[in-house]
Order: structure tokens, then C-alpha cells, then sequence
């Protein structure tokens, strides 16, 4: 509650530290801060990837958590934030992911980098929440990267049920360490690209999990954009096709996108199989369908309802996206209000990465009930 800042600050001097059993590390008691536990996935178990259990997990406390936790049982919602590229944990929190995509692909694949803030995340994070309208909320992203990088957040046999990673082992170990509202009211879905199509299919999936979504800049797979799927890996690949490379977006893309959507354990050496031919451009059209089914188009046809049912429901993209985000996500927004699916749409002055934690800002105030923008068209 923030009426209590003041009364922190008197006790600051008595207050300063308190213990924090994560890892026997003294926090301060007034700012909100990062800490980092390991979680057992067991819905990872027996991967074909052999891909690791145990999973990085970076947790954001908000301001006063400790104080109110143990004076007043105050119980927090929590917003499960879900990485796309950089991969992992830390990608919301560190600059070094932002950094390394900026050498690997800003200049070819993207026009600009994120916005990360100069500051750093922790203190950007709590300047935002001094805002009183802000909702005080426990902000969580874990590691749902795998050997072929992206997961798609789904079940595959090669890198495990991720979709049940999310919303059943950390969920529940969230519920289980920290004082959270314990109920979908309480929990809320967000992510950028991979991340943000990830937060529209656990909200599809997983309807009585989260009660709240708030997707930035999702990436939806179309047919249409299969059909140069084979050329431009070949042009990533110029002395022949060797496998995945983390280091060549699209193709780093493509095994992610094949792991979750068509995996094939019998299809040896990369267990998944592709809607083109790389050798010869020719369409598969059973994995065009395959891929096809898990567009956020497609689930709606059978998953609609859990979207209908929601209590906030917001999605954003740059009208200048490099990845082509902008003309599926405008689709879909015709398409929810042709279903009548109610829902906030914007469309802002940007690229696909420029303006992450601008939106990011955006997506917190949205999920604490402030309209403070305008509706995209």
C-alpha cells in the first residue's frame, strides 16, 4: 500500500535489513528487489533434448513485500512475464541479451534494439511502482528456452511439457514461497514476440490459471509466411544447411518452431519436421497444417471462450515490425471483434524491439486497471 511510505521511512533506521531466506542475503526493506531461486521443472522430465531440469528463475518483489508480508499477510498478484529472444531468466532484467542481439542482428534482421533502461531494472521497475495507481505485483520470468533455443511454450517430447512448466510447476512453486493472490484473479500472463504468443496460448490453455493477459507484440505464424520459409534459411546458410546455429536468427527460429509445433522423434538427427523442403522450397502441407493449428487464429476456433472470459485482455505491435507483427496482429484484432471478444488493441509508432520496456510500462499500468491510452485501430 503506498500510504505506508512514509511510515518506512521513519522506521528506516530500525528496519534497514532484514533477513531473506532465499539465499541468507539482507535486502533492504523499502525497494522492491530481484531475487533468483532454482525451480525443479518435473514437467520437463525425460526431454528427448536432455535439456536441464532445473530452471533459472528471476522473481521481482515490489516495494514493502517484506514489511507488509510480515505485518499485515498482505497477498500480491503476480505477473508471469514470458521470455522470447534473448532467452532466458534474465532476459527482461540484464542488458547483456539486448547487447548480444544487438551484434548478431540489429542492422540485418532488426532496425533497432530494446530501449533497456539506462538505470537498470530494479530501480526502473520501482519507479514505476511508485506511482500510486500502480498495482503492487510480484513479476516472475522463467528460463523456457531449450538446446534448439525457443519452446513455443508448448508440450513437446523434445523439450518437455513447457506449457505444464509454466503453469503448473512454477506457478505453484510461486504460490508456495511468496504471499500471492492464489487464483486467476490473482494471476496475470505477459511476454514480448515468442513470449507474448506464449501469453495467448497458456491464457487459451490454462483459462481457470490466469485470469488477466496482456501480450506485446505476440508473434502469429501464418501460411503465408512459411511459404519463404526455405529461401531465406537458404540464404542464412549459403554453404549448405548444418544444423541449428544460434547465431542465425531464422534458423535458430525455425528448430524452435519445429520443436513445439512438429516434433517427430522418429526423424532423426533434429526430431522435427518442417513445412518446406531446404533443399528444394517444395511445401509440406501436412506441417503447414500442423503449424497452422497452433496459430493464435486457430485456437481461437476451439479456445475462444478463455479468451471471451478474461477480465483484461491487451495486446500491442509497432506499426513498423521487422518480423511482419503488425499485419497478423491487426488481423487478429478484427478478428476478436468479429467474434466478439472484448479486448484493448494498440498500434504504436515503433519497430519490434525499440520500444520493449516502453510497452512493457504500458502492459503494468494496463493490468493494474489504468487507461491511459489510446485504442489502436
Amino acid at each position: 500500500m503506498k500510504t505506508l511510505r512514509i511510515l518506512i521511512l521513519i522506521l528506516a533506521p530500525l528496519l534497514m535489513y532484514t533477513a531473506c531466506d532465499e539465499d541468507e542475503i539482507d535486502y533492504p526493506v523499502y525497494d522492491g528487489y530481484l531475487i533468483k531461486p532454482l525451480i525443479d521443472g518435473v514437467a520437463l522430465q525425460g526431454n528427448l533434448l536432455d535439456d536441464p531440469i532445473a530452471r533459472d528463475v528471476q522473481v521481482w518483489l515490489p516495494t514493502g513485500y517484506r514489511y507488509n508480508v510480515q505485518n499485515h499477510n498482505r497477498k500480491y498478484p503476480v505477473l508471469y512475464l514470458l521470455h522470447g529472444i534473448p532467452l532466458g531468466a534474465q532476459s527482461y532484467t540484464s542488458k547483456d541479451g539486448w547487447d548480444e542481439m544487438g551484434q548478431n542482428w540489429v542492422g540485418t534482421v532488426f532496425q533497432q534494439n530494446s530501449d533497456f533502461p539506462s538505470e537498470g531494472f530494479e530501480d526502473w521497475m520501482n519507479a514505476i511502482m511508485d506511482d500510486p495507481e500502480v498495482e503492487d505485483m510480484i513479476i516472475v520470468t522463467a528460463d523456457a528456452s531449450s538446446s534448439y533455443g525457443l519452446t513455443c511454450y508448448t508440450d513437446s517430447p523434445l523439450h518437455g511439457n513447457m506449457e505444464a512448466f509454466i503453469a503448473e510447476d512454477v506457478v505453484g512453486f510461486i504460490d508456495a514461497t511468496y504471499n500471492t493472490i492464489a487464483s486467476r484473479e490473482g494471476r496475470y500472463l505477459s511476454g514480448h514476440c515468442l513470449g507474448g504468443y506464449g501469453a495467448l496460448r497458456l491464457a487459451m490453455k490454462y483459462p481457470d490459471v490466469f485470469g488477466k493477459v496482456a501480450a506485446m507484440s505476440p508473434f502469429m505464424m501464418t501460411p503465408e509466411m512459411m511459404e519463404g520459409i526455405g529461401q531465406t534459411i537458404q540464404l542464412e546458410n549459403p554453404e549448405g544447411f548444418q544444423g541449428p546455429d544460434p547465431t542465425k536468427f531464422f534458423t535458430s527460429a525455425m528448430f524452435g518452431f519445429g520443436a513445439g509445433w512438429s516434433p517427430n522423434p522418429n526423424n532423426p538427427p533434429y526430431y522435427i519436421d518442417l513445412p518446406v523442403n531446404l533443399e528444394t522450397g517444395e511445401a509440406n502441407p501436412a506441417v503447414v497444417e500442423k503449424w497452422t493449428a497452433e496459430n493464435p487464429f486457430s485456437m481461437l476456433v476451439q479456445y475462444g471462450d478463455a479468451l471471451r472470459n478474461l477480465e483484461a485482455f491487451y495486446f500491442d505491435c509497432g506499426d513498423k515490425d521487422e518480423l511482419s507483427t503488425h499485419l497478423t496482429n491487426q488481423a487478429y484484432h478484427q478478428v476478436l471483434n468479429q467474434a466478439g471478444i472484448a479486448h484493448t488493441f494498440e498500434l504504436y509508432d515503433g519497430y519490434h524491439l525499440g520500444q520493449v520496456y516502453q510497452r512493457l510500462e504500458r502492459v503494468i499500468r494496463f493490468l493494474s486497471g489504468i487507461d491511459d491510452a489510446p485504442t489502436g485501430n
